[in-house]
């Protein structure tokens, strides 16, 4: 919300906005329209200090006059206070609107419901107890919260007035219905005196503003410095959100359900509080207005390098919100400030007609791969997983029967080659075409020449089979059917038939015979490929197996780590058959170590380590991954003194 004023105190009441400048001028707008029409305007000669109570604005003028805005937007005169209130300390609390006298001496009270007005007279060395002038107060339950120059918080009874409650200093607080927070050394202390509780939250940074929500549900705290504003639970101390919001003053005020941030360039920022633990909060998100034509089915996903699944939501997701993306791109580009380069760069390749080809190209690929990826997590079992041996558990030990999974593998195989073909891609291009035409991107743009196609000096007398770096921007359908689309695809499928072959599948298969759960368990030709693997003797394990088949029928065996167990104790009876087992769980741990080098490798050969070699990049290698390993360096330093002769190497 774009506003030509500026704003020196705002209020928010559901729907409406009150706005205050500098010179007491009153504004109103609809919180939920994003169009900056005036509702109401009104020109106060004092200093005034507006509240909202239920559906009406209250407005206490520093002449001692009191006024009513009611839901209809009209103004009038409620009642003349008996004495003096320049400072004009008030506050509200439910259905009561409380004013504080100058003097201390006495405090008012109009019971908005009743419509009736009422004095309490109040000692005012017992208020004043040597803290000072009195900055401000706040009214909740029978408590009158008192908050002084010198930043001391203390509350006092109205019911027992001897009863004073010491809450200690606080750079900053915020009351809302029975609940206190308050800000103090880098802690943000909770307060709830309906149930004489309190909490503590350690906060990630300095807190510039904090305010709870309208119902005392919400806490926010706002850092000016890094741009960001936080929310916490007052029920648990939990952090449910943290946002980056640029151009911030920090200013900020909270309803039951909407948050109003103050901004730079004159700009409200208003957000809905959507706490995920609450039922409806996507329902309740969908009825808001919004400038971006955001698919609210799906939201965009941060890109996982390990899971095919991932990378087709990521994708997706991008599809679905696209115009909202590069609409908000925009934005950032229009405001300025560091963000505005890189979202510069973003449009810059968003409106690329390559980007718009590859992003349906692998919009259409990886969705059948999507779908392998989804049965194929579900009976893991280790925790750094492969598409090797290990897909044969689940994540209760039990093995799986891999009929499905194998047939599913060769169904989406047999459907990727169908789709490679010039048909399947022309209809795929023309979708793209529609797409960009209706993004207002010219997909027959020609695209940018990064760097220019040359053959480097070196190989000028050389024959030249393979590329060299360069890449071929011509964007026609024939380029990017035989560049891109092809390539995908046989990549894929090399991918698949390599690690889903005929010989691991078949050993797979073996492993799942040995489950107990398994139809053809221990059935001996089943367990041909996995005795094959390992070396072992068929005739030795077959005689075993004619064994072991009668002698666990009657036992409650569930899977093969069961079966393993009870063979452990007759291990000289059934040396064979316990090896192949032992084999058999022993695959999945064997593609553990190199699935952790995968995430390692990136730590360690970073941009200064290009250069590298295979043998250090080894070495450190093993140093990072088998870091849990306890080494008794004196140990390595007599093994390596003994080890070399030679004096002028000792390391001792």
């Amino acid at each position: 919300m774009k506003l030509s004023i500026s704003i020196v105190y705002f209020v928010l009441i559901s729907p409406y906005l009150l706005l205050m400048d500098s010179k007491h001028d009153v504004y109103i707008y609809s919180a939920r329209d994003k169009k900056c029409d005036v509702l109401f305007h009104h020109v106060f000669i004092n200093p005034v200090r507006v509240y909202s109570i239920q559906n009406s604005f209250y407005i206490l003028q520093s002449n001692s006059k009191v006024s009513k805005l009611d839901a209809e937007l009209c103004l009038t005169d409620l009642f003349q206070l008996k004495f003096e209130c320049q400072q004009l300390l008030s506050a509200v609390q439910g259905e009561l609107f409380t004013i504080l006298s100058d003097d201390y001496s006495t405090i008012a009270v109009w019971h908005t419901k009743l419509a009736k007005l009422s004095y309490i007279s109040i000692a005012q060395n017992h208020i004043m107890e040597n803290n000072g002038q009195i900055k401000e107060i706040r009214c909740l339950q029978n408590f009158l919260l008192v908050y002084y120059q010198n930043k001391y918080l203390r509350l006092w009874n109205l019911d027992n007035k001897s009863e004073l409650l010491q809450l200690g200093n606080a750079s900053m607080y915020s009351v809302c219905q029975n609940r206190i927070g308050k800000y103090y050394n880098n802690s943000l202390m909770l307060f709830d005196m309906t149930h004489r509780l309190r909490g503590e939250i350690k906060l990630e940074c300095k807190c510039d503003h904090l305010c709870l929500n309208e119902d005392g549900r919400y806490i926010l705290v706002t850092n000016v410095e890094h741009c960001l504003l936080f929310m916490y639970r007052v029920d648990d101390g939990k952090q449910i959100a943290k946002l980056f919001v640029q151009n911030m003053t920090g200013t900020i005020k909270a309803s039951k359900d909407y948050v109003v941030l103050t901004l730079t360039n004159h700009t409200l920022y208003v957000l809905m509080i959507a706490d995920p633990k609450i039922n409806g909060v996507r329902e309740k998100i969908n009825t808001l207005p919004s400038r971006y034509k955001l698919d609210t089915t799906s939201t965009l996903k941060k890109w996982a390098n390990t899971r095919w699944d991932s990378r087709f939501t990521s994708i997706d997701s991008i599809k679905s919100n696209y115009s909202a993306v590069v609409e908000a791109l925009q934005d950032l580009v229009h405001d300025g400030g560091n963000r505005a380069v890189d979202a510069r760069g973003l449009l810059v390749v968003l409106k690329d007609s390559m980007f718009i080809i590859a992003m349906f190209i692998l919009h259409r690929l990886f969705g059948p791969i999507k779908i392998l990826s989804d049965q194929l997590k579900g009976i893991f079992f280790f925790p750094r997983k492969r598409l090797d041996y290990t897909l044969i558990f689940n994540t209760k030990g039990i093995c799986t029967d891999l009929g499905s999974a194998h047939n599913l593998i060769i169904t989406i195989c047999e459907q990727l080659n169908l789709i490679r073909d010039e048909d399947s891609f022309k209809e795929l291009f023309q979708q793209a075409i529609i797409f960009g035409n209706k993004n207002g991107i010219d997909m027959n743009e020609s695209v940018r020449m990064r760097r220019q196609k040359t053959i480097p000096a070196r190989f000028k007398h050389c024959v030249v089979t393979t590329t060299v770096g360069h890449r071929n921007y011509n964007n026609t359908e024939e380029n990017f059917r035989v560049t891109m689309y092809f390539p995908t695809i046989d990549s894929i499928l090399v991918e698949l038939n390599e690690r889903f072959s005929r010989h691991n599948l078949q050993i797979a298969n073996s492993i799942t015979s040995l489950s107990p759960i398994n139809e053809k368990f221990l059935d001996i030709e089943t367990l041909q490929p996995l005795i094959d693997h390992l070396s072992l003797e068929k005739n030795i394990i077959k005689n075993e197996i004619a064994v072991i088949k009668p002698m666990i029928k009657d036992t409650k065996l569930s899977t093969v780590f069961d079966v393993l167990n009870e063979l452990k104790t007759m291990k000289q009876a059934f040396p064979s058959t316990v090896d192949l087992i032992k084999g058999a769980i022993t695959f999945p741990v064997s593609s553990v170590t190199c699935e952790r080098s995968f995430s390692r490798m990136k730590l360690i050969k970073t941009y200064a380590r290009n250069t590298m070699g295979d043998e250090r990049l080894s070495d450190l290698g093993v140093l990072a991954i088998e870091k849990e390993f306890k080494i008794d360096f004196e140990k390595v330093v007599d093994a390596f003194a003994k080890a070399h002769k030679n004096s002028r190497i000792m390391l001792i």
